[in-house]
């Protein structure tokens, strides 16, 4: 029996989403029916007071009501932009789910087809989409519309396969297939080395290569930390070849920052950096209500603590940093030093040996305060990279 070709599927999504099998005359059906929802794979949200925070959403993931996410991984919004070529760039977006055999979510809104104000946005925004949808079949005859209760369906009675990369310590065992390796770098090194192994390094684009380098860069600290090993830097060669833009990625990850950003980092480092040269320790405190004067984003704290671990002298550094749930941690350390044991055994944290994080639900000062104290208690183990005791 010859091996059926993998199924296109089609969603619209916004305020309406398209239906069908074969393009549903109910062209605009709502989609909100209690059952799934359409969202961004990143998501900026509101939290009150002038704080935002990002979510980065799963497909077929559940939130607390059981309802399930429809990522959605095309852009056709052509009055965003007017003088961009949409059609062309949603269909390479479609292109790209296409080849790794995942639906295409289109994000489109009814703003774009509403000529009340201006008859020319309707007529010009039904001219684009008769043109997409044109490209779309010309493109993939065999292409499936569908409304989001029939891909969802689709979705919960999958009995797809599960596999889990991962290159932390201890991953947590669900999946039917589990590659996992602390010797990597990165999770993207391992999916890059998958990818080749299963034959497919044709399909790494420019695109993908971005990605997986991104993924790579950072984890390593722009290729400065200790697992920047000559595997890595053969993949990266890799990557580059196939089309990743390296002085694009550093410049959009390490040198892209808000002015608030910036102010805030100043701050941080002025007055709310702590040094103790006895411990060979340096941290810093960072309350709610830091956060909200220089209304801090999330990230906007990433790789705040590597300036205190860039201090001579010091080889455990932390960030403390206050949020609505408790106190997030960030710990970093120098070569001999294993932070995430110590993360493990007092914080109910884990990481990489020189990288790791924890929480704790006591008040910041007092979380500060049994930090030190710990420290300090178990400091000839700790910068002896020997296993911490737990109390």
């Amino acid at each position: 029996m010859d091996k059926m070709p993998p199924r296109r599927k089609i969603e619209f999504a916004g305020n309406y989403s398209v239906t069908s099998t074969a393009i549903n005359a109910n062209f605009f059906k709502s989609i909100y029916t209690g059952k799934f929802i359409d969202t961004d794979l990143i998501k900026k949200e509101h939290q009150g007071d002038g704080k935002y925070s990002y979510r980065i959403y799963k497909q077929g993931g559940k939130n607390r009501f059981n309802q399930r996410y429809f990522i959605r991984n095309c852009i056709f919004e052509p009055l965003l932009k007017p003088y961009n070529n949409y059609v062309e760039s949603c269909l390479k977006e479609i292109e790209i789910a296409f080849k790794w055999n995942k639906p295409a979510n289109i994000s489109s809104h009814r703003v774009n087809f509403a000529g009340k104000i201006d008859p020319k946005v309707r007529d010009s925004g039904v001219k684009d989409l008769k043109r997409l949808l044109k490209g779309i079949v010309q493109r993939w005859p065999d292409v499936e519309f569908m409304s989001s209760n029939e891909l969802g369906e689709l979705i919960r009675q999958s009995k797809a396969f599960v596999v889990n990369i991962d290159h932390h310590q201890d991953p947590e065992d669900f999946a039917q297939f589990r590659l996992w390796s602390t010797a990597a770098a990165a999770t993207c090194e391992l999916v890059y080395e998958l990818i080749v192994e299963l034959g497919d390094k044709n399909l790494i684009d420019k695109h993908i290569a971005a990605c997986l380098y991104a993924g790579i860069m950072t984890d390593t600290g722009g290729f400065r930390h200790p697992n920047t090993t000559k595997n890595v830097h053969l993949v990266v060669a890799e990557l580059l070849e196939a089309g990743a833009d390296a002085t694009a990625i550093a410049n959009l990850i390490y040198d892209s920052n808000s002015l608030n950003r910036l102010k805030f980092i100043g701050f941080a480092i002025t007055k709310r950096l702590v040094v103790r040269e006895d411990l060979q320790l340096a941290y810093f405190v960072i309350s709610k209500k830091d956060l909200k004067k220089y209304q801090s984003q999330t990230g906007d704290t990433e790789g705040l603590v590597n300036y205190a671990l860039s201090l001579d002298g010091v080889k455990l550094a932390a960030l403390f940093s206050e949020r609505e749930d408790g106190v997030k941690i960030s710990f970093r350390s120098s070569v001999d030093v294993a932070v995430n044991k110590f993360a493990a055994a007092h914080f109910g944290g884990g990481g990489h040996k020189n990288a790791a994080g924890g929480k704790s639900s006591l008040s910041l000062k007092k979380t500060v305060t049994r930090f030190e104290s710990l420290v300090q208690e178990y400091q000839e183990d700790l910068f002896h990279s020997k296993e911490v005791p737990t109390l």
